[in-house]
């Protein structure tokens, strides 16, 4: 897999110069033939960006975490499904955690959640069996 270092030097322009390109900065002022070259190049070498650099760079993950009681309950299938839609339409994806346990300890997902750095957790209400 090609590197933006890489794709910068073939065609003779900076690091900063090619990301720019890369993630389509219009206020960039290059001539279109030099932009063109870069977009060129990134297609040729096969360039895709490093998902875990830009987490780090941005301090984000692009994760968002969802925890819900059961998952086993039909109503958190539709809800989960809406939710993945939705992160899929923005670019992110859905970390999942189920709450009810066979020795019914507390999910771990808090744990996973602070280590992955996703955008937030939203635990679904418990509903009690009456």
């Amino acid at each position: 897999m090609a590197k933006m270092a890489e794709i910068a030097r073939e065609v003779g322009v900076s690091q900063g110069v090619a990301s720019r390109v890369v993630n389509k900065d219009q206020t960039l002022r290059i001539s279109k033939e030099t932009r063109a070259r870069v977009e060129s190049k990134i297609i040729e070498l096969g360039y895709s960006p490093n998902v875990l650099a830009q987490s780090l760079a941005s301090s984000r993950s692009g994760t968002i975490a969802v925890v819900v009681h059961d998952m086993s309950n039909p109503v958190h299938g539709k809800i989960l499904c809406g939710a993945q839609q939705e992160a899929a339409r923005q670019g992110m994806a859905v970390l999942l955690g189920d709450a009810a346990t066979r020795d019914r300890k507390q999910c771990t997902i808090g744990a996973d959640d602070r280590r992955r750095r996703s955008r937030g957790s939203h635990p679904a209400r418990r509903w009690r069996d009456t």
